[in-house]
């Protein structure tokens, strides 16, 4: 496997879109992407969309609140892709937003802590 991802980013960089190794660089691109994305592909409108906070023994989290017009259940728990390393519940808000929609459940998108800075269990 780690063959295959090395062989990914030697083409990549070949062709001249490397990314950041420097992780701090990488997560810039990335949430410069998505603003792009968010620019381009807004997230539909819905009654509430607010941010609360979860306290944690390690310190408080954010979490994004997408609530439809009409919440039939009570929530869905959501967890951000990005190997536990990038993204945060901007990157998916698009997502969040149609899933809040479709499903008739309030979304709550945790912005839990990323590696390497907090490793599991934090």
């Amino acid at each position: 496997m780690r063959s295959e991802v090395d062989a990914y980013l030697a083409t990549l960089r070949a062709n001249g879109g490397a990314m950041p190794e420097d992780l701090v660089e990488l997560r810039g691109a990335y949430a410069g992407a998505v603003r792009m994305a968010a620019e381009q592909f807004p997230a539909p409108k819905l009654v509430e969309r607010s941010w609360a906070e979860c306290r944690t023994p390690d310190g408080d989290l954010r979490v994004l609140v997408q609530r439809p017009v009409e919440a039939r259940t009570p929530a869905l728990l959501y967890f951000h892709g990005g190997g536990f390393v990038l993204a945060d519940p901007e990157a998916t808000e698009f997502a969040t937003a149609n899933l809040a929609l479709a499903s008739g459940a309030t979304v709550l998108s945790v912005d839990y802590r990323l590696a390497p800075e907090h490793p599991y269990p934090a």
